[in-house]
């Protein structure tokens, strides 16, 4: 899952102060998330992905651990059978994941026999969250969303097409990561007038601040 997914998805946690839903993960999902961004950005400072795992730990406290790892005949992927297993012994409600496979899988009569847990997209569960609470906490995500854009020195912001774009960083085609919570942003959102108003606030701040900011 991208970094843009799983940070909306830890601060809609944080911000509702868990009473919308409580994440969490087990060592081998952090441990694959870190194998993944390595191998995605291979000169990537060890610091920044140290920082990254801090930060998902912070919101989503200890891992889940100790649970046995078996085989599930039919199962899409066996490197992902840890994933099935702690969703399954731990007990959790909804496993978010972009594997198409696992996604797939979950939609077939096999899954109903080896899965207590539902299978959501992000877009899915972050759209399933947008029906559980207000549009006011959406706003305060979003917000700081681009409050911390700002604060990285970024001038062009647009929150929404980070999560509909159909090319990445480098211009290879990628899937959106979230078109149909974008349009919910884009529709309910970005131009409600506390909001626009906060904005508005940053961005007068931004300007009489130089980049970086003194010490």
């Amino acid at each position: 899952m991208s970094k843009t997914l799983r940070d909306w998805i830890l601060m809609l946690a944080k911000e509702s102060k868990y009473q919308l839903f409580t994440p969490y993960i087990s060592w081998g999902i952090l441990d694959e998330f870190g194998y993944r961004v390595r191998r995605n950005e291979p000169t990537l400072d060890d610091g920044v992905i140290s920082t990254w795992r801090k930060q998902i730990l912070k919101v989503t406290g200890q891992p889940l651990e100790g649970f046995p790892v078996g085989s599930v005949e039919g199962y899409p992927d066996q490197d992902d059978l840890h994933v099935h297993a702690a969703a399954q012994y731990c007990g959790m409600h909804i496993l978010v994941t972009d594997d198409v496979k696992l996604l797939a899988y979950a939609s077939t009569k096999e899954s109903e026999l080896t899965q207590n847990y539902e299978t959501f997209s992000a877009d899915d569960f972050l759209m399933h969250l947008t029906e559980l609470s207000s549009l006011s906490l959406f706003a305060q995500v979003y917000v700081k969303h681009v409050k911390y854009a700002l604060s990285r020195g970024y001038k062009d912001i647009d929150v929404c097409k980070a999560l509909d774009r159909t090319k990445d960083r480098r211009g290879n085609i990628q899937r959106p990561l979230a078109p149909t919570f974008a349009r919910f942003l884009r529709t309910n959102i970005i131009n409600r007038p506390d909001v626009a108003s906060a904005i508005d606030r940053f961005l007068t701040e931004s300007a009489d601040v130089p980049f970086p900011p003194s010490p």
